[in-house]
């Protein structure tokens, strides 16, 4: 492992909401939206966050409501990135308080907000937010609420999700359902369930136009589970593919630029340190590589692929020293560098890749006992 010495790491312009388990999405005219989240409160329950959860230190929840994001804390927020300005301003917030839910930019510019965790507990719902006049509109809900789900937008346009946990008054249900939904019916409509239930997996759009749905939290194990599925949309059929060398919950899973998939991070088993090493799937071949080991283990990080080809990991939950460190995987060579240090250390935060080739990471949390969360932004900026 080396150092990327020019690489950089600058704080730019604060929130004016501190928060985590949120999302971003980059929009059209180089504005960036940030949206729900939890900013702490009454209730507060961070278990999933990484914050001093194990079995030395337990709490009170049972196992379904130690997932949880902080449903009694989520915030209905949102806020809009100027890049040029360096400024954030707040917009019209969500219909629903929300956090631990899934964002996508539609192909009729429109953002999407799906599901996650209310006030209430786990949401169905589903929210459209029209950049041109400002304004978010309820679409139809999910047959089934969801948290801890993966939402994939398709070739056609459609929105697939996949898994995920229902908690209702502390009662989880660790789901193998599939829904899509049409944009132009605006419905969604059942897909033949993934072959094992899972939540906090990965689902990745191969350039085939198949989804690669990755590891997971299995309820019956209780543990994470190797598996490895594909979905054919067209098809409506799920395939089983060569499963993960590892077991893995909590990863990142980033197409490359040559087709392949980078496994990042993670961990084996609920509310532990996440692992040092990844992996790479050739679906050509339906194979995996063997080990390729980072600098640091990590979970509640970030990873995104640069306009480079490049992957940058950023962050972690367990470790205060890691959740100031960052890495870049290079394809070429397949292997990560060590690259410049975060300001400020953080986990469960959102980065996006912006127009100018730099990474938006906002928010999240610091690595302590307690929940901290941050408003604070940075701006990576690849040499």
């Amino acid at each position: 492992m080396g150092n990327v010495n020019d690489d950089d790491f600058e704080t730019i312009a604060s929130l004016n909401i501190p928060r985590a388990s949120h999302s971003v999405t980059a929009l059209p005219d180089a504005r960036v939206m940030v949206a729900g989240g939890i900013n702490g409160g009454v209730g507060d329950k961070s278990g999933d966050a990484g914050l001093d959860v194990s079995p030395a230190n337990p709490r009170p929840e049972t196992r379904w409501e130690q997932f949880s994001t902080g449903a009694l804390a989520s915030i209905a927020d949102v806020e809009i990135y100027n890049v040029v300005e360096n400024r954030w301003s707040m917009t019209s917030p969500l219909i629903e308080p929300r956090s631990g839910h899934r964002a996508l930019y539609l192909n009729d510019s429109q953002v999407m907000i799906i599901a996650g965790e209310g006030l209430q507990g786990t949401l169905g719902s589903v929210e459209l937010y029209n950049a041109k006049d400002d304004r978010w509109t309820a679409t139809a809900a999910l047959l089934t609420p969801r948290f801890a789900h993966t939402a994939t937008l398709l070739s056609n346009g459609h929105v697939m999700v996949c898994g995920g946990n229902n908690l209702q008054q502390g009662v989880g249900q660790v789901l193998d359902s599939v829904e899509i939904y049409d944009p132009v019916r605006a419905i969604w409509s059942l897909a033949p369930w993934i072959p094992l239930a899972r939540m906090s997996h990965s689902a990745t759009l191969l350039a085939s136009g198949e989804v690669l749905v990755l590891g997971g939290y299995s309820s019956r194990l209780d543990a994470a589970i190797d598996d490895a599925s594909l979905f054919d949309p067209v098809k409506r059929t799920w395939r089983t593919l060569e499963p993960l060398p590892e077991r893995r919950m909590q990863h990142t899973a980033t197409l490359l630029d040559d087709g392949r998939v980078l496994v990042a991070g993670g961990t084996d088993t609920p509310f532990i340190s996440g692992g040092t090493n990844s992996y790479l799937y050739d679906p050509e071949s339906n194979s995996w590589s063997a080990p390729i080991p980072m600098a640091c283990g990590r979970r509640g990080h970030s990873a995104t692929k640069l306009h480079s080809g490049r992957v940058l990991v950023v962050g972690d939950s367990a470790d205060a020293s890691a959740a100031f460190a960052s890495e870049v995987f290079n394809p070429v060579f397949n292997h990560w560098i060590v690259s410049a240090e975060l300001d400020t250390g953080r986990f469960l935060h959102a980065a996006s890749l912006l127009t100018s080739g730099q990474v938006l990471v906002v928010a999240g949390a610091r690595v302590t006992s307690h929940p901290a969360y941050l408003a604070s932004a940075e701006l990576y900026t690849e040499q």
